[in-house]
């Protein structure tokens, strides 16, 4: 099991890959909103934010170190069910 933040919307990099490819309309609701994108180490996200900035999301930030630094920093997570 895995670990997130709460309320956070959980899309894998495979499943997001997707979605962005064919320019998902869920997705599209969000691109004048800020984003903040999260993974374990922050690779992931720092690609994620490449493919959105690529197409025109402008308000995109990437948690540095991920949820690796999130959980050192003792920040809340929730197990995923």
């Amino acid at each position: 099991r895995s670990r997130h933040i709460a309320e956070a919307l959980n899309i894998p990099m495979a499943e997001f890959e997707d979605r962005i490819s064919s320019d998902d309309e869920r997705l599209r609701a969000y691109k004048d909103h800020p984003l903040v994108l999260v993974c374990q180490s922050d690779l992931d996200s720092i690609r994620a934010a490449r493919m959105l900035e690529d197409r025109g999301f402008t308000n995109v930030t990437v948690i540095k170190g991920g949820l690796f630094r999130w959980g050192l920093d003792r920040l809340p997570t929730v197990r995923q069910s």
